[in-house]
């Protein structure tokens, strides 16, 4: 999926930001797109600086729900029948990185703390 294929992001140079109201589409095509693939998830927050939550697992999904005023996603993967779920609880932003090709290897999302989780994609 290159910038010009994604209608739902804005154009930041090798980042893009996905608008809130294409979350929900944009996390449907992120799951078609990078299921399968190699993750390392990580939380980075100002209390306890960078936190590594998991290595060589597959990415299965990604998950956007509301809940009245609450908004949560999940990011899913593992290799098994039943993925880990990791939840970031009211998420105010996501961005994709790409690299040169334009392809996506990291996705980050900034919750209402400030804290940032990333998942790297290989």
């Amino acid at each position: 999926m290159t910038v010009d294929q994604d209608s739902t992001i804005v154009d930041q140079g090798q980042a893009t930001e996905v608008p809130r109201d294409e979350w929900h589409s944009w996390c449907e095509r992120a799951t078609a797109d990078y299921s399968g693939r190699i993750l390392v998830l990580r939380r980075k927050d100002r209390a306890l600086g960078e936190v590594r939550l998991a290595e060589g697992q597959r990415f299965v999904a990604v998950d956007h729900e509301k809940f009245g005023t609450n908004e949560t996603l999940t990011i899913k993967y593992g290799t098994g029948t039943v993925p880990v779920s990791y939840v970031v609880f009211q998420p105010q932003s996501i961005r994709q990185h790409r690299d040169e090709a334009g392809v996506v290897q990291a996705v980050s999302i900034i919750d209402a703390t400030g804290r940032r989780t990333l998942v790297s994609l290989a």
